[in-house]
Protein backbone atom coordinates (compact mmCIF):
# COMPACT_ATOMS: atom_id res chain seq x y z
CA UNK A 1 0.00 0.00 0.00
CA UNK A 2 2.64 2.58 1.07
CA UNK A 3 4.18 1.54 -2.25
CA UNK A 4 1.24 2.44 -4.50
CA UNK A 5 1.18 5.80 -2.82
CA UNK A 6 4.70 6.67 -3.54
CA UNK A 7 3.97 5.69 -7.00
CA UNK A 8 1.14 7.68 -7.48
CA UNK A 9 3.27 10.90 -6.23
CA UNK A 10 5.92 10.05 -8.38
CA UNK A 11 3.61 10.33 -11.39
CA UNK A 12 2.10 13.50 -10.13
CA UNK A 13 5.25 15.01 -9.77
CA UNK A 14 6.15 14.57 -13.16
CA UNK A 15 3.31 15.82 -14.52
CA UNK A 16 3.35 18.88 -12.41
CA UNK A 17 7.36 19.22 -13.97
CA UNK A 18 6.24 18.74 -17.14
CA UNK A 19 3.21 21.62 -16.81
CA UNK A 20 5.91 24.00 -15.33
CA UNK A 21 8.11 23.30 -18.13
CA UNK A 22 5.44 23.78 -20.98
CA UNK A 23 4.82 26.89 -18.74
CA UNK A 24 8.35 28.20 -18.83
CA UNK A 25 8.77 27.30 -22.13
CA UNK A 26 5.89 29.45 -23.31
CA UNK A 27 6.80 32.66 -20.93
CA UNK A 28 10.46 32.56 -22.61
CA UNK A 29 8.98 32.61 -26.56
CA UNK A 30 6.88 35.58 -25.21
CA UNK A 31 9.08 37.19 -23.85
CA UNK A 32 11.63 36.86 -26.80
CA UNK A 33 9.35 37.99 -29.34
CA UNK A 34 7.73 40.46 -27.56
CA UNK A 35 10.90 42.33 -26.10
CA UNK A 36 11.82 41.75 -29.58
CA UNK A 37 13.37 45.57 -31.54
CA UNK A 38 10.59 46.34 -34.13
CA UNK A 39 12.00 46.38 -37.63
CA UNK A 40 13.13 49.85 -38.36
CA UNK A 41 10.87 51.60 -41.00
CA UNK A 42 11.12 54.68 -42.81
CA UNK A 43 8.92 57.41 -44.61
CA UNK A 44 10.93 56.44 -47.48
CA UNK A 45 10.04 52.80 -47.66
CA UNK A 46 6.34 53.67 -47.72
CA UNK A 47 6.07 56.99 -49.85
CA UNK A 48 3.96 58.37 -47.33
CA UNK A 49 3.44 61.99 -48.87
CA UNK A 50 2.77 64.85 -46.25
CA UNK A 51 -0.10 67.15 -46.26
CA UNK A 52 0.59 70.48 -46.56
CA UNK A 53 -1.60 72.26 -43.97
CA UNK A 54 -2.59 76.03 -44.31
CA UNK A 55 -4.15 78.25 -41.59
CA UNK A 56 -7.12 80.11 -42.51
CA UNK A 57 -5.92 83.57 -40.40
CA UNK A 58 -8.73 86.27 -42.30
CA UNK A 59 -10.46 85.32 -38.94
CA UNK A 60 -8.53 87.10 -36.60
CA UNK A 61 -9.29 90.03 -38.85
CA UNK A 62 -12.99 89.78 -38.13
CA UNK A 63 -14.93 92.74 -36.25
CA UNK A 64 -16.40 90.52 -34.38
CA UNK A 65 -13.80 89.37 -32.77
CA UNK A 66 -12.74 93.01 -32.48
CA UNK A 67 -15.32 93.52 -30.60
CA UNK A 68 -15.21 91.31 -27.44
CA UNK A 69 -13.63 92.87 -24.62
CA UNK A 70 -11.67 90.72 -21.82
CA UNK A 71 -13.57 90.13 -18.77
CA UNK A 72 -12.24 92.15 -15.24
CA UNK A 73 -10.10 90.22 -13.45
CA UNK A 74 -10.90 88.31 -10.55
CA UNK A 75 -9.15 88.89 -7.35
CA UNK A 76 -8.56 85.55 -5.50
CA UNK A 77 -9.77 85.36 -1.83
CA UNK A 78 -6.75 84.88 1.09
CA UNK A 79 -8.57 82.77 3.74
CA UNK A 80 -6.25 84.44 5.97
CA UNK A 81 -7.24 88.07 5.46
CA UNK A 82 -11.59 87.67 5.29
CA UNK A 83 -11.55 90.74 6.83
CA UNK A 84 -11.08 92.55 3.49
CA UNK A 85 -13.73 90.04 1.98
CA UNK A 86 -17.36 92.22 2.00
CA UNK A 87 -18.72 88.84 2.71
CA UNK A 88 -18.01 86.16 5.15
CA UNK A 89 -16.49 82.44 3.46
CA UNK A 90 -17.99 79.42 3.87
CA UNK A 91 -20.03 78.57 7.26
CA UNK A 92 -19.30 78.38 10.87
CA UNK A 93 -20.63 74.39 10.77
CA UNK A 94 -20.34 73.09 7.53
CA UNK A 95 -21.68 69.80 8.91
CA UNK A 96 -24.88 71.03 9.52
CA UNK A 97 -28.30 70.59 7.05
CA UNK A 98 -29.46 74.16 5.39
Amino acid sequence: MPEENFIEHQKKQKRLIAILVVLLVIIVVVLYYGMKPPAVSSYETYNIKKPEINFNLDILSDPVLNALQPFTEIQPVDPLNATSVTEDIGRDNPFLPF
